[in-house]
């Protein structure tokens, strides 16, 4: 008889959906290849101790994709949900995502990516194979419509 009990392991994840706006006013979206996973993704890791999400958005985003310079955008926060199994433990992970506007072009990745791609909205949700982060990205281009984004304001505390 096989033994299907597992045991779960609740984890808590946080990241950043990074773009630029072009001179043309369209924007690009930074997508990373996870070199494990072999998926295109967004900034993201696991919470430290005493660390809140935003917080720990703000340092992934720095050590993966080497970028240090962003506007946080207010008002935008997505939270998605979804399970893997290691060995004999499920993890069931949750993962909450800000937006944040750079002017930075170059990424500097960390080891735990192979490449990343400045792209647009459109060629995203084509590269994207999760249906969670594809939604999440689709939330998002919904935020910059209903916010006419032009009017969004960067208050001080939000640059990193």
């Amino acid at each position: 008889m096989i033994n299907d009990k597992k045991k779960t392991k609740q984890v808590y994840s946080a990241g950043l959906i990074l773009f630029r706006e072009l001179a043309n006013e369209s924007r690009q979206f930074l997508l990373l290849f996870s070199r494990t996973s072999k998926y295109w993704g967004f900034p993201k890791g696991g919470l430290e101790a005493e660390e809140n999400n935003l917080k720990a958005a703000i340092r992934e985003t720095k050590e993966e994709a080497g970028i240090k310079s962003f506007f946080i955008i207010d008002g935008f926060r997505t939270k998605y949900r979804y399970s893997y199994a290691i060995n004999d433990t499920l993890y069931k992970e949750e993962v909450v995502l800000y937006a944040a506007k750079t002017e930075i072009k170059k990424a500097k990745l960390s080891r735990e990516h192979l490449k990343c791609k400045w792209v647009d909205y459109e060629t995203a949700q084509k590269m994207i194979i999760y249906p969670n982060i594809k939604r999440a990205l689709k939330q998002l281009n919904i935020f910059f419509g209903k916010q006419r984004y032009r009017g969004l304001k960067f208050q001080k505390e939000n640059i990193f």
